[in-house]
């Protein structure tokens, strides 16, 4: 994907991933989770009780499958401290209503107060609840909380992206809740545009539209162009969003009276609007029109994409267990876990990028194996060039099958993306190893299965050891 598009696809997904501009889901009920295991870390071993601070620095380095274990090995925890962690693991598992019940908690007038950086995180996950339960005016209200908060870690930066994602609130306040009625299952094609992302044609008030699919982008979007040509009622106020090459721009608002995608309706659909010139990249002449973001996607409940092309979707079976990797969310990016040397490691899941890469935590573990070699400038996400190396074989197990990366780039430093808090970036390269990949936002399972898809190359080369 080019520098210019990543940062149009993390725009949309760093304001959500505060907690949310426009970003809502229908995961605001109780989900049955199916960890593998708890009595043991992610290493696979036994997990032995720990302290408040310990299980602190777990949150604060985005360690929630430790988290996990350690919660469940640690019966001595203080009221308010279980409720914050239990809130904010329960927010990651796709478990809202859970997540909301915990953080109220924590944050309760009468509770002792939590520490300036835990009350910090507890606000914003807090922000992200409301927004997924379509409790627009909430999240506003809670954005406004945290940006009260006197935290020397919030940046000015961090506080000017808070403040934007409660303008944007504050745009819906009175928004009508967002349902979605899913008949049968259905798949549908879908094409390949001119930067390599998945197109499928959808119905709004009966008119077709092409949306670019990404699971990556926080909030669905139109230009507005077409929602003018759609009759949307479009929000004067604005709030701001980072564009292209990082440019503010202006975004209105407006609510999708119904789409439908395939055999399911979605009613109250909100979304952002932008000018067209403000997503119109140049280089490539190319006009971005619609994007179907995560919370449309994950509100589907099981969605599977197909390496041949095509956008399957279907209501999970309460008497369903699927195998595979466990997924989990950070704000609205979904996350995999991977199993890489024995352990399983965060990777986030990125439809938007077409190649695989590893972050700089995988560099301070292996960097003894990698400093000989002659780095090379790795761009991502539109930023300074990135010192990367080469692994040359690195084996994996995502989505219930084992694959072996070949060449693929290591980051030796951190970016100004969100893959710097995990393991890797998972890219198209390997979700096209498969016929299909399914991201089951019931079970919060990530399914990989071969079929007719042609072997494909990743981060520089792979192989399907299962073959």
């Amino acid at each position: 994907m080019t520098a210019v598009l990543w940062w149009i696809i993390s725009s949309l997904h760093t304001a959500a991933a505060t907690g949310g501009n426009i970003a809502p889901s229908t995961a605001n009920r109780p989900i049955p989770q199916t960890p593998p295991n708890f009595s043991t870390s992610s290493r696979g071993n036994p997990v032995q009780a720990v302290t408040v601070a310990q299980l602190t620095n777990l949150v604060l380095e985005n360690q929630y499958l430790d988290l996990e274990g350690a919660l469940k090995a640690s019966a001595d925890i203080p009221p308010v401290a279980r409720a914050f962690f239990e809130g904010v693991l329960a927010n990651r598992e796709n478990r809202t209503t859970d997540s909301l019940r915990e953080l109220e908690l924590a944050l309760a007038d009468y509770a002792e107060p939590l520490a300036p950086d835990l009350q910090t995180i507890a606000l914003r996950t807090l922000a992200d609840n409301y927004t997924k339960a379509f409790r627009y005016g909430d999240a506003a209200d809670t954005y406004s909380r945290l940006l009260k908060i006197n935290n020397s870690s919030l940046t000015e930066s961090d506080r000017k992206i808070l403040d934007g994602s409660r303008q944007t609130m504050e745009l819906l306040r009175n928004a009508p809740l967002q349902t979605v009625v899913f008949h049968s299952p259905f798949q549908l094609p879908t094409k390949q545009n001119a930067l390599g992302l998945a197109e499928v044609q959808l119905s709004v008030g009966g008119q077709q539209q092409s949306w670019i699919l990404n699971t990556w982008a926080g909030q669905s979007l139109v230009t507005v162009s077409l929602a003018h040509r759609l009759g949307l009622t479009v929000t004067q106020a604005t709030a701001p969003l980072a564009g292209p090459g990082g440019k503010i721009v202006s975004a209105h608002a407006a609510v999708i009276p119904e789409l439908k995608v395939g055999t399911a309706t979605f009613r109250h659909m909100a979304v952002l609007v932008v000018e067209d010139q403000d997503f119109y990249i140049p280089q490539a002449k190319f006009q971005f029109n619609a994007i179907l973001g995560y919370p449309a996607l994950s509100a589907l409940g099981s969605v599977t994409l197909y390496s041949d092309g095509g956008l399957g979707a279907r209501k999970p079976l309460a008497s369903e267990k699927l195998r595979g990797s466990q997924m989990m969310v950070a704000g609205l990016t979904p996350l995999v876990a991977v199993t890489i040397e024995h352990a399983r490691r965060l990777f986030l899941l990125d439809t938007g990028t077409q190649r695989t890469y590893l972050c700089e935590r995988y560099w301070q573990e292996h960097k003894n194996e990698l400093v000989g070699q002659q780095p090379h400038d790795l761009r991502i996400g539109g930023e300074q060039a990135v010192p990367a190396y080469t692994a040359g074989s690195v084996a994996i197990d995502v989505g219930g099958v084992p694959v072996t990366l070949k060449s693929v780039s290591v980051l030796s430093k951190p970016t100004a993306t969100g893959g710097d808090n995990y393991y890797g970036v998972l890219g198209q390269d390997v979700m096209k190893l498969f016929g299909s990949c399914t991201l089951d936002f019931h079970d919060m399972r990530y399914v990989c299965k071969r079929g007719a898809a042609p072997v494909k190359k990743a981060g520089g080369d792979a192989d399907d050891d299962d073959d």
